[in-house]
Formats: structure tokens, sequence, C-alpha cells
């Protein structure tokens, strides 16, 4: 079994046992009470990761009672499908339960909620996946390099990110010095739209315990594709994909698609988020393969990605 399905067994084990908590109150308890052989940064983007894809469930809600059903019955939307391939239904059902059902979310409502999640998986992220022994320097280069700008397009909140990051990393950089004229691409914006639609769909997926429920998802997808788009997925790219699923999808058939397009977001976010010389040549340097694989990354595939010749081809301008 690959390192990163491995390491998504762990969550999926821990948070299996959490799925059946009562409340709210008692899984925060269990969480900080996590075992030993849970690492705190796979939790950090576990727990995020389940929140974001709440966040894109309650965008997607065209009734009221889908709001409610999402905050109250979880386990029952999913199929007691999510847990076991490491997604937390508790998670998943705090941005219903903050909304509230008395009224469809806006659109905008849910993009910033999914912009707090998502830039706190990409904090976590780059807090851990380099040599923890030269991790000062490391945050350092990232705080003066990276390129707010460049961030937001990839649903990062730069403000909070450069925060944490200099931070950290003791290099404050006024935030205007991390911007730069160099736009992303179109076809980087694209790839990046398509890759986020996987995650969700796959995620989405999952939660069909059989083939009835499976062509269910199929079919009712075109009833859902305003309210994805609003919230900038790309709802063709959803539709595909649960119509490519006829039967359950198994654990590790679920883990290895998701965390495929995960890694494939990472690499697509880290390195378009600077044109400076060098970047992409600093990250194969820097970047270490289990400390990747330890917040749910194929590490392997990063490297190899980062590590290519034209891997710096995303961010130059021409």
């Amino acid at each position: 079994m690959a390192p990163v399905l491995r390491i998504l067994g762990v969550a999926a084990a821990y948070l299996t046992s959490l799925a059946t908590a009562e409340t709210y109150a008692s899984a925060e308890l269990s969480a900080r009470q996590a075992p030993d052989f849970t690492p705190p940064q796979l939790l950090q983007v576990v727990f995020n990761a389940s929140e974001l894809f709440g966040w894109q469930l309650a965008g997607r809600a065209i009734k009221t009672q889908d709001i409610a059903d999402l905050c109250n019955n979880t386990q029952a939307v999913g199929h007691g499908k999510w847990a076991p391939i490491g997604l937390s239904p508790l998670y998943i059902a705090e941005p219903s339960c903050e909304l509230g059902s008395a009224r469809l979310p806006d659109p905008q409502v849910i993009h910033s909620g999914a912009v707090v999640s998502n830039t706190n998986i990409f904090i976590t992220q780059i807090l851990n996946v380099f040599n923890q022994s030269n991790m000062i320097d490391d945050l350092t280069y990232i705080c003066k390099n990276i390129q707010g700008n460049r961030l937001t397009p990839f649903g990062i909140n730069t403000d909070h990110f450069l925060d944490v990051i200099c931070g950290a990393g003791r290099a404050r950089v006024p935030h205007p010095a991390n911007n730069t004229s160099c736009q992303l691409s179109q076809a980087q914006l694209s790839d990046f739209k398509t890759t986020i639609s996987n995650i969700f769909a796959y995620e989405l997926a999952t939660s069909s315990a059989t083939a009835d429920q499976a062509a269910d998802l199929c079919k009712s997808a075109p009833r859902y594709a305003q309210r994805l788009t609003a919230q900038g997925l790309d709802a063709g790219v959803v539709q595909k994909v649960l119509c490519s699923v006829k039967q359950p999808l198994s654990n590790n058939e679920a883990s290895a698609a998701i965390s495929k397009y995960s890694t494939s977001a990472f690499i697509q976010t880290i390195v378009g988020a600077s044109d400076v010389k060098g970047w992409t040549t600093w990250l194969c340097k820097n970047l270490d393969v289990q400390h990747l694989n330890a917040v749910a990354l194929n590490g392997t595939v990063v490297l190899q990605q980062i590590c290519a010749p034209d891997a710096g081809r995303a961010g130059r301008c021409v």
C-alpha cells in the first residue's frame, strides 16, 4: 500500500471512532486526546479538508432540508462512507450547522467559508512539508519569495497565510513586496478549477453505498449544476466523475482518487505561487518526501513533478 494511503488509513481508523460522537464538544475533546500514532498535522489537514467539503456540500444544496440533513444526519447523507476514507462527518456537518436551514446560503458566504478552510489546509502543509531541522530558514525563504497576489486565485487568504508563515519564519515582509505583475495564465486557472472539482466529485461519489445510489448521483447532477458553478467549481467535471462511477467506490479507490487530485492541487498552488527565478529549484531541494506524505500528499509525485526540468515554466511570464 502506498505511504499516503497508509497515512489516510490511520486517519480513517481514528475518524471512524469519532463518527459516533454525539456532540461537537465531545468530538473536539476526542481530537485533543487523539492517539499518539495520529500525527497532529494530519488531523489538521483532515479536519479542514472535511470542513471545506462541508462548505461545498452546503453550497450545492437546492433545498433548505438539504442543509438540515447535512447538519443533523451527516452519517446518513454519506451512508457511513466518509469516515472510512479519512473524512470527518462532524467537520463536514459543521458549516451547515453554522449556517442554519432557514434559507439557502449565499454563494459568497460559501466561498468565504471555503477560503478559510482551504487556507488552513495550505498553511498546515507549508508548515510541515520541509525538513523540520531547517524550518525557520525554509519559512523565511517562503515568506520573502512567495507572491501574495498569485495565491488568491488558488482560494488562499493571502493576508492570513503570510501572517502565519512570515511570523513562523521570523521574517515578516510588507505585503506589497510579495506581489508581482506576473499573473497566472488562464490555463493554470482552468487546470486548478478542474482539479478541485475532481476532489469534490470523488468525495461526493464516495457517499454511494449501492449502484442505485451512484446512479441517482449521476441523474441528479444537472439539478445542482448552477449551485456548483456559483461557488467556483466546474459542474461539468463533477457530473462526468459522478456518472463514471457505476458501483460504490472501495475505500482504497476513493482515497487514491482524492489523494491524486489533492496532491495535484498542492503542486499547482505551490508552483504557481511565485515567478521568482529559481523557485521550483529551491522547492525541489528542500521539500521532504516523508513530511509531504505525513500531510496526506503523495510526496513522490510532488517531487517528481516539481523537480522536472520544465517545472518552473508555469510560473514564468512571457
